[in-house]
Order: structure tokens, then C-alpha cells, then sequence
């Protein structure tokens, strides 16, 4: 998944470090947890984890930030709009 539209974190990307950022690639997987994160979120090791991975780059490619977020898998529901055409 590819968002191309200005969010907040992005805009403070900006402000922050001086670099405007161009693209955001979105990376979802599922997996079990690591021993930190059943401990955090309280989860079995056999439970599964989503987890984002959302890296900005300028518009050179080069990286600005990295975050990932883990969830618990039992209990998140991801939802993407995507515009279509010229809405």
C-alpha cells in the first residue's frame, strides 16, 4: 500500500528535520509475537501480531523515518480508502 496524501506525521517529518517527505511505503504482515510484545499487549506466544512497517522518503528515495506498530491480530481491523479516478 502507497499513501500519497499530506497527514500530520508527515507535515512534522517536515518541520522537524527540514525534509519534506514524498512517499510513505506501508508494509502489513501477521506473525507471532517476540517475548516483548506478548508481554505488552498480553498475549500468548501462539496469538498472532499485525505489524505496520511505514518508511518516508524524500523525493531523492532517501529515508526520512521508519515506524513500526504492532497490534494484536484478535482485535484489529485495518481499513484502506483509496480515490478513484479524478474524485
Amino acid at each position: 500500500m502507497i499513501l500519497r496524501n499530506p497527514q500530520p506525521w508527515p507535515i512534522a517529518l517536515a518541520h522537524y528535520t527540514g525534509r519534506s517527505p514524498a512517499l510513505v511505503a506501508s508494509h502489513v504482515t501477521a506473525r507471532h509475537p517476540t517475548d516483548a510484545e506478548a508481554a505488552a499487549l498480553h498475549l500468548t506466544h501462539h496469538d498472532a501480531v499485525l505489524v505496520r512497517d511505514d518508511t518516508h522518503t524524500d523525493a531523492h528515495g532517501n529515508p526520512i523515518d521508519h515506524t513500526r506498530s504492532v497490534w494484536p491480530g484478535d482485535t484489529t481491523r485495518l481499513t484502506a480508502h483509496y480515490p478513484l479516478g479524478d474524485s
